[in-house]
């Protein structure tokens, strides 16, 4: 298999190799595709106000918590995003699964864009 058929990342003091093959530039695409979906919901769910509420009615403060719930699932799905693509596409082990949870969401989610941008063939001269 040539170069232009593997892309390399460095992550957890090792090298990684992965195939740019169908499967893998699917679940980029996916990848891609649900962080702009989850970025859009949670754009619409930051614009709830309380004071479009009447909490003392009960239909109204159910509405609002439904929002509000929502709006932490959506946040919870933008960190689980991320993590999973990375874990998923390095197939890390359990002791570099525990250093990925030790990653601030910031780096979690660089390390899943640049892998992406590899599969993808985007990164002229990538960071590794």
């Amino acid at each position: 298999m040539s170069n232009s058929e593997i892309a390399t990342i460095n992550a957890f003091n090792r090298r990684f190799s992965i195939k740019k093959s169908n499967r893998n530039v699917r679940k980029s695409l996916e990848y891609l595709s649900n962080t702009s979906t989850l970025a859009r919901k949670f754009m619409e769910m930051s614009d709830i106000d309380v004071d479009d509420y009447d909490l003392e009615d009960k239909k109204q403060f159910n509405d609002y918590m439904e929002k509000i719930d929502n709006s932490n699932k959506a946040v919870l799905d933008q960190q689980d995003l991320p993590f999973n693509f990375v874990k998923d596409s390095l197939k890390l082990n359990g002791k570099q699964i525990q250093m990925l949870e030790d990653f601030t969401p910031e780096k979690t989610k660089e390390l899943a864009d640049l892998i992406s941008q590899e599969i993808m063939g985007t990164v002229d001269d990538p960071k590794k």
